[in-house]
């Protein structure tokens, strides 16, 4: 388990240092930087609503598809994260 943290911390710090410098990218770099703060906003989202949730026993789980699912969808995506996590925690009460 260690190596991986190793290798993911690795990895970041050179995203970071080749994203800091002052050379001129192109356009791929530009949707990749993008997708990539896309991808950071939608967990900050959804720890965000999961905290929220908990004060309203709403478990909101974070995982592979809901992130994808709102890093993709965006707004709507939240929605159905939202929708699917109370239906989810009424079912339980049922």
């Amino acid at each position: 388990m260690g190596i991986e943290i190793v290798i993911f911390l690795f990895v970041s710090m050179c995203l970071l240092f080749y994203f800091l410098s002052k050379k001129k990218r192109g356009y791929f770099t530009e949707i990749i930087s993008v997708w990539w703060f896309k991808l950071a906003l939608s967990v900050l989202f959804l720890y965000g609503i999961h905290l929220l949730g908990l004060l309203f026993s709403v478990v909101v789980y974070i995982n592979i598809f809901t992130i994808a699912c709102v890093t993709l969808l965006g707004f709507p995506g939240i929605l159905v994260v939202i929708a699917t996590s109370v239906i989810n925690s009424f079912e339980t009460f049922i």
